[in-house]
């Protein structure tokens, strides 16, 4: 029985954690968030309360919300504000003034000591039982004081001025939305709301608007699959009646913007835009608003949008970014300024149990910028002598249980408070001014104009993640190996850099505190540990990689390989695996006519990995440059990676002894008591905890460090690469007896024959000269590329492997047995620094499919891919699956090898093989358009077993377009069948083995606008088999196939596909009933059993409609799902007397595209004679 509905259940155990949006979540950097705390000294100027959509309560309710936010209330000052935010009235009740929920917010604002006031929201503007006019006269009537803003009732922008430190501008989004407003009024308003903004850049702004410019909520057109599966839960929360497709209807006519209420209309759409781009660089704004029922802050940069909407009911809300934190629960939310220019935010939920309101989130979201506030109350705290208590990442804390599958790692160091001084901006470095900020760094600058950078111990790992694992469990598992470093080593590194005269920094640890100094940055940087230390652009002459490059290309400029290799050998004794091509700078320095450029670190952040557990052990498998900080380097080449093409570029001048000496001027200046001094720089608290483990490691990888440069040296040498300029070059190649030295400008190095296996010489542009000489027993492959200009090269060596690459007009005077390519191509001549790869290999999962006969099938695939010089985007690529089906023994085995480019550019040889058997079961109804399916399904399998391989040339007319022919051979056994079957019955039962030889072809194109999930474009396959049998009955004949597969989506706005398959196969000649055209549901007729009718020629015509229902965002999966519904048709075509009848399949499906990287599609084929599902990777067609 559980067999018969797996579909059904592998799908609902997929949803399971999908149907219901979260009650509650914090961005992954915002979980700390009760560690949040501003300064005691700091004085509060006032607070705001904000609450919105109260029209909401029944007459009889007493309005939970408003009671327990009446005791904040009751404390607050006359500088306060209470303001809510729109929906006073709920205009689906025919309730008249005085309405009930309109005098208990009235009843809320006459008792409070501060100012109240009143927006209003569509449902006030749409209520016709209480007109908007008449509820502003009766706000204003009640408080004794015009309340309702702005006060006049068609216009859309107030500014309402509180002293000299907060503006509030009300804005009437509703007219902003409607049509019927003059499009000179919106600009207008516009214009006015900038003006205000850019007049006070000095002061707090509040925007107070019903409508949000961001929201994760059911008006930003975020649905859950509750909304889809069960829609009448909206009507009422316990109706769970099932209706799958029709409850899709209502959320995605939300979802693509129909109401003006939601923010994918194309009103609300041009309301986002404009206050987006008035308010995107100002710091001090922050948007407060209503309308979705939850509470929510969400940054969108600069932008801090708040929404309090719970004030009576309360709706979903999704964990998406921009969002910081969310919650579907009734509450409200405050407003809190500072007299040191800060603004935090506070919201409040509600406890029911106790009757009072529940803090459940608070941050800073800025400090003001200007210079007219008073700096007297913050220089006067002296922080001196101050000293803060706090971990580096209470997150990272976790059970022993836990530890196992995510590992143990630096956990405890990071949850571990230290004891840590105070960053006193007014005093340290004799004062320190915020210059600018990025990616979790501030800039700061000292009065002598020199640079620090203050660097956030506890990151963001946002940057770090693909596409569509934002706001999900995989950014937590992200972040939570941020615990593989330890959070302070960077002090030890930069103490070690120092020693070993490298570029150091004067790293220290401070706590950054709450500040208004810290301006815009507050909420970014306030409250938070990090490390202070110089900049490197107080360095003079300091250029990019790429630039070092491009000056590399003249005569005289030269590398300081050896100080480059000192840097790369300290870089693998601390474990630093990211030295990409971006984390490098270049100082230049004249010496002997030539410019030397000498390296400097920056961006230093990955040493002393610890990886340990399930998990990041496994996954350390598939990212190999991720070592653990180990007693040993056991291969320093994959710890390098990251920096393969830079140290192949900038280190082929070092000889073995250049490495040695480097190595152990590392050692000497790197003793065991200097090691033990910098693991001390580490916090008391973690130098305890970590200190003796990182001192023995770093001791046995200085110990070993010769070794491990050799090893690295022996690594490089096998290729190498040396580059010329763009100038004229003169390049020298002598052959020795058991070496080759060369030469070229500034470059002499000799190779041994024993370690080098090659060497790359790239003469750029110019016109350049090379010349080759001596011989060699075992010569060591030379290749010259003489890219543009015309070169002079002459050959008197008689060795082997020589290879030379140039253009036609290139004088060339060589000696044979050497090779030459001449060409006027690209592909030949051209040069690039960082076309480098390494071989690589590795297991992956091939495919899932679910089928009536074998139940399901799971496969496992192992890849290869060599590189090759000119090789593109390989040499060679080899891929072995296996696919098992545990129910039948089926077993499928598929081989496929391309050696590219290995007869001419894009002209490739293909190996294809392919194993059926030994128990593989496929269908046979007999042949015709007409046979019956009379029988039990067993009765119509056919177990066999079958083997073919093909050899191809395949030219590569480009990226879309392949063709292929050659030749091969086949076999193909039916097996013993059992007593009751139709092919025994019938006669045609064999046990023989069949053998073919046979040549094959094909054409392929693919101009479809993506391979994982196509909108647009076109494909088209076409194949061309002759097949001779070579054994009994010796048939011979052809077989022709073609497939069309066209895709169209009429609308950007509205993601519906239509793809449409059509098909046709025939044989010419005599042929086995196994090699039969057939059509089924696991190739092109879906309703019908697999294989389902059989014959000399198939036609077939697939139709589907694809329909991207929502966004699927759960902390547990996200990606997108969505239906389909399908229109299959065909006919076989043979020699039995029959009617002429197409059948016919369709039906519903549903697909999800998981994290944006897999998609898993189920559908349920109907037809005339059964019903089947189907499940795939990836859609039919």
């Amino acid at each position: 029985m559980i067999k018969k509905f797996f579909p059904i259940l592998f799908v609902l155990t997929c949803f399971k954690f999908l149907v219901f949006a979260q009650k509650r979540f914090y961005n992954v950097d915002e979980k700390d968030w009760r560690s949040n705390k501003i300064q005691d000294s700091t004085s509060l100027i006032r607070s705001i309360f904000l609450i919105s959509d109260v029209g909401y309560l029944k007459k009889r309710e007493k309005g939970i919300v408003l009671d327990i936010m009446q005791k904040q209330l009751n404390r607050s000052s006359k500088n306060d504000l209470l303001i809510f935010l729109g929906d006073n009235t709920n205009s689906l009740k025919r309730d008249t003034l005085p309405n009930g929920a309109l005098l208990k917010q009235l009843n809320l604002g006459k008792n409070f000591k501060g100012k109240t006031l009143f927006i209003a929201g569509n449902r006030d503007w749409h209520n016709k039982v209480i007109p908007i006019k008449e509820q502003q006269h009766f706000i204003d009537r009640t408080l004794g004081s015009p309340a309702f803003v702005p006060e006049n009732i068609e216009s859309i922008v107030q500014k309402i001025d509180l002293k000299s430190d907060l503006i509030v501008i009300a804005v009437q989004t509703e007219l902003l939305l409607n049509k019927d407003t003059e499009e000179e009024k919106k600009k207008s308003s516009y214009a006015t709301i900038e003006k205000i903004i850019l007049d006070n850049t000095d002061k707090n702004i509040l925007i107070v608007q019903h409508h949000p410019i961001y929201s994760n909520g059911v008006h930003g057109g975020f649905f859950s699959l509750k909304d889809h599966l069960f829609p009448l839960t909206s009507i009422h929360k316990n109706l769970y009646i099932p209706l799958p497709i029709i409850g899709s209807l209502y959320p995605i006519i939300r979802q693509y913007g129909i109401s003006k209420q939601d923010l994918n209309n194309i009103q609300y759409q041009e309301l986002i835009q404009s206050l987006s781009k008035i308010i995107a660089n100002k710091k001090n704004v922050v948007i407060a608003s209503g309308h979705e029922h939850s509470l929510q802050l969400l940054k969108q940069g600069n932008i801090n949008q708040l929404v309090s909407g719970s004030g009576s009911l309360s709706t979903r809300v999704f964990n998406i970014y921009p969002a910081l934190f969310g919650m579907g629960a009734l509450g409200y939310a405050k407003l809190d300024y500072y007299e040191n220019g800060q603004c935090w935010v506070e919201f409040y939920s509600i406890n029911s149990l106790n009757k009072d309101s529940q803090l459940i989130f608070k941050k800073a979201l800025y400090g003001l910028k200007g210079d007219h506030l008073d700096l007297v109350d913050e220089k006067s705290i002296d922080y001196k002598d101050s000293i803060k208590a706090i971990s580096a990442g209470t997150e990272y804390a976790s059970s022993k249980k836990r530890q196992k599958t995510f590992g143990k790692q630096y956990r405890q160091s990071w949850i571990t408070p230290v004891h840590v001084s105070y960053l006193d901006l007014t005093r340290e470095k004799g004062g320190l001014e915020v210059k600018s900020s990025s990616d979790n760094i501030l800039i700061l600058q000292d009065k002598e104009k020199t640079t620090y950078t203050f660097r956030l111990i506890n990151r963001n790992p946002h940057d770090l993640l693909p596409k569509g694992f934002d706001a999900t469990i995989i950014e937590d598992i992200v972040k939570d190996q941020t615990s593989t470093s330890q959070p302070y080593g960077a002090l030890v590194v930069d103490y070690l850099s120092k020693k070993a005269n490298l570029p150091s920094f004067e790293t220290q640890l401070f706590f950054l505190p709450y500040t208004r100094l810290l301006k815009e940055n507050l909420a970014d940087f306030g409250g938070h540990l990090g490390l202070l230390e110089k900049s490197l652009s107080n360095y003079n002459n300091l250029i990019s990689t790429d630039s070092l490059y491009t000056v590399l290309e003249n005569h005289h400029v030269k590398v300081n390989q050896y100080l480059y290799l000192k840097n790369r050998l300290f870089d693998l004794l601390i474990g630093d695996y990211h030295r990409d091509e971006s984390t490098w700078l270049w100082q230049s320095k004249k010496h002997d006519g030539n410019i030397i450029y000498s390296p400097f670190n920056k961006n230093r952040i990955q040493f002393f990995t610890k990886i340990d557990g399930y998990v990041p052990s496994f996954l350390r498998k598939l990212v190999p440059e991720v070592q653990t900080f180990g007693y040993t380097i056991k291969k320093p080449e994959k710890l390098a990676i990251s920096a393969r093409n830079l140290d192949r570029n900038l280190l082929n001048e070092l000889s073995e002894t250049d490495w040695i000496a480097v190595a152990e001027e590392l050692m000497e200046e790197i003793t065991d008591k200097v090691i033990e001094e910098s693991v001390r720089k580490l916090p008391p608290e973690s130098f305890e905890i970590d200190g003796q483990e990182l001192i023995k490691k770093l001791i046995a990888r200085k110990n070993n460090l010769k070794e491990t440069a050799l090893n690295y040296y022996n690594v490089l040498a096998k290729d190498i690469r040396i580059v010329g300029t763009n100038k004229p070059d003169i390049a020298n190649i002598k052959r020795n007896r058991d070496s080759t030295t060369v030469t070229m400008n500034n470059f002499k190095r000799q190779f041994s024959n024993k370690k080098t296996k090659q060497i790359q010489v790239f003469a750029l542009d110019g016109n350049d000269t090379l010349k080759v000489s001596g011989t060699s027993k075992a010569p060591i492959k030379v290749r010259f590329v003489g890219g543009n200009g015309v070169d002079y090269v002459k050959n008197s060596s008689k060795s082997k492997h020589l290879f030379i690459y140039d253009n036609p007009d290139s004088n060339i005077e060589y000696a044979k047995p050497a090779k030459l390519i001449l060409t006027d191509e690209r592909w030949i001549n051209e040069f690039s620094r960082d076309d480098f790869i390494y071989n690589k290999s590795g297991f992956s999962p091939d495919a899932m499919i679910y089928n009536a006969t074998d139940f399901v099938s799971i496969g496992l695939s192992h890849q290869i891919k060599n590189r090759g010089f000119r090789k593109e985007p390989f040499a060679f690529e080899q891929k072995v699956g296996a696919l098992m089906a545990p129910k039948t023994g089926a077993l499928e085995i598929k081989y496929l090898s391309t050696f590219y480019s290995i007869f001419s550019n894009n002209l490739d040889l293909v190996l294809s093989g392919r194993y059926i058997g030994p128990a593989y079961d496929f269908n046979f109804y007999g042949t015709g358009n007409s046979s019956e399916n009379t029988d039990k399904l067993k009765y119509y399998q056919v177990r066999s077993k079958n083997a073919h391989f093909n050899v191809f040339a395949q030219k590569r007319i480009s990226n879309r377009i392949t063709a292929g022919i050659g030749p091969g051979f086949s076999y193909f056994n039916i097996l013993k069948q059992s007593d009751n079957s139709f092919i025994r019955d019938n006669g045609i039962e064999t046990s023989t083995t069949n053998w073919f030889l046979n040549m094959s072809s094909y054409v392929n194109f693919d101009l479809s606008d993506d391979t994982f999930y196509p909108k647009n474009g076109w494909r088209w396959a076409s194949n061309a088999n002759y097949f001779s049998q070579i054994n009994n009955e010796k048939y011979n004949f052809v077989k022709l196939q073609t497939d069309f597969r066209y895709y169209y989506t009429p609308s950007r706005n509205v993601p519906f596909t239509m793809a449409l398959r059509l098909g046709a196969n025939t044989n010419i000649g005599n042929y086995n009933f196994y090699h039969s055209n057939t059509l089924g549901n696991l190739t092109n007729l879906r309703g019908y059993r697999a294989d389902r009718f059989s014959g000399k020629s198939s036609l077939y015509g697939n139709f589907e409609g694809r329909l991207k229902l929502t966004k699927i965002r759960s902390y547990v999966l996200a990606g997108d799902i969505g239906a389909f519904g399908f229109y299959d048709t065909g006919r076989v075509f043979s020699n039995v007397t029959e009617l002429n009848k197409w059948h016919s399949g369709y039906g519903p499906g549903i697909w999800i595209n998981f994290f944006d990287h897999l998609l898993v599609s189920l559908g349920y084929g109907i037809s005339s004679e059964d019903k089947v599902f189907s499940l795939n990777i990836g859609c039919r067609f």
